[in-house]
């Protein structure tokens, strides 16, 4: 087994897996550390190896033991009622740091009163990366979306978790009302550069729901950071259609020669590819980037490209992968490929 592969273990062909296996086993820690580490990329196929991971567990090495309740951990839900048990047994004896193992019941979906019970107290960790851990599981594991809302936003008040963990976990939450609208809006205002910034794109995100909150948004547009003013911008166009203010920013952006300009210039590329297919009517200046300085802003146009995803973004796309450059060329056939891929999926 060699680790010159490009991609991630996930895309290891089964064939490959006896290799894989057999370092599980070896005598060697380093090497069943190793290979546990790949373990994790793998997701539900991690099911392959779930007999020797069980065995692993109980491997007289804590660190090789943890990062198999981890590996097992990937496999999800389905493997609760095997895993679960043994991740409880670790953490009453001590064996399993809180971080990890919230990330595990996180995975595992864990919903037992015990569970709860360790992942409430762990928001008073005084570790603010535990905290956040352990306030992810909790939203993994309620039931009830609103319940998990609501004991957010008050655990930001507690001062248990930031702003910006909140933002990141409530996005994602499907509660209807004006309960999270209104927390994000209130963010809008805060002195804190990213809590405004990611605040104002977890509402553009929401659709109809965030409507309430354009008036807030748009005092943003005077805002002292670029990004701020751009990410205002970009969430009045998709809450809106209105793309007046957006044309604006990135006129004056794109007008700029000078490194401010250079700068912007690549939150602004950024930022038009968060608008997915609406961002197709600012290809040129994903384009125009590319040709002043390719190796500059290639990673950026790229990402950006095949998150727009429209035939003209292929097209483009398709000309970067022609480059000599294989650091173009590369990411550039890599995201035509997920790009076919998604098709291929969908159809």
């Amino acid at each position: 087994m060699t680790f010159s592969h490009p991609g991630p273990w996930d895309e290891f062909p089964a064939d490959t897996y006896p290799s894989i296996e057999r370092m599980l086993r070896h005598p060697n820690s380093s090497l069943r550390s190793m290979a546990l580490d790949g373990i994790v990329d793998f997701g539900p196929k991690a099911t392959h190896f779930e007999d020797t991971l069980l065995a692993l567990v109980d491997d007289p090495d804590s660190g090789v033991s943890n990062q198999a309740i981890s590996a097992l951990a990937t496999i999800g839900p389905a493997a609760a009622d095997v895993v679960g048990p043994r991740l409880l047994e670790r953490f009453r004896a001590g064996k399993i740091p809180l971080r990890q193992f919230a990330s595990a019941a996180e995975r595992l979906e864990l919903r037992s009163p015990e569970i709860r019970g360790i992942l409430e107290a762990g928001l008073k960790d005084p570790d603010e990366w535990n905290r956040a851990a352990c306030a992810r599981a909790i939203v993994a594991v309620a039931e009830d979306p609103v319940w998990a809302a609501k004991y957010l936003i008050a655990a930001v008040g507690k001062q248990q978790i930031n702003e910006r963990v909140a933002i990141g976990l409530l996005r994602d939450i499907d509660v209807e009302g004006d309960l999270v609208v209104q927390f994000l809006t209130r963010l809008l205002g805060s002195s804190d550069f990213w809590t405004r910034h990611d605040a104002i794109d977890a509402l553009a995100s929401m659709g109809d729901h965030a409507k309430p909150a354009i008036a807030d948004i748009e005092r943003l547009l005077q805002d002292k950071q670029i990004a701020v003013r751009l990410q205002a911008a970009k969430a009045i166009a998709l809450l809106t259609g209105e793309a007046k203010f957006l044309d604006d920013q990135l006129r004056t952006i794109f007008a700029g020669s000078d490194q401010d300009s250079r700068t912007n210039r690549y939150i602004a590329i950024e930022t038009i590819g968060e608008l997915k297919q609406m961002g197709d009517a600012y290809l040129p200046y994903v384009l125009s980037a590319l040709g002043s300085d390719q190796s500059g802003f290639a990673p950026v146009a790229i990402e950006t490209l095949e998150a727009i995803g429209t035939p003209n973004a292929i097209v483009a796309l398709r000309t970067i992968a022609k480059s000599q450059d294989w650091a173009v060329r590369s990411p550039a056939e890599k995201a035509l490929q997920r790009l076919a891929d998604s098709r291929d999926k969908d159809e």
